[in-house]
């Protein structure tokens, strides 16, 4: 995964930025967390097992 922030905010709480995640397993412990695809597809795995498949142009809040 690469990424480059492009905001955040003066107390680091709020963070923007663009992230390229190549093929494989990502573990994610944001505590929220908001994005959109851009290309590529994707299961999100939630705590617990609940699942989501995501694809271009498709948002997702993870809580």
């Amino acid at each position: 995964m690469t990424g480059k922030v492009l905001w955040e905010s003066p107390d680091g709480t709020l963070v923007r930025g663009i992230r390229q995640i190549t093929p494989g397993v990502v573990t994610d412990v944001e505590a929220n967390e908001l994005f959109a695809v851009v290309s590529g597809r994707a299961t999100a795995e939630a705590e617990g097992g609940a699942t989501v498949e995501v694809g271009p142009w498709i948002g997702l809040r993870a809580p």
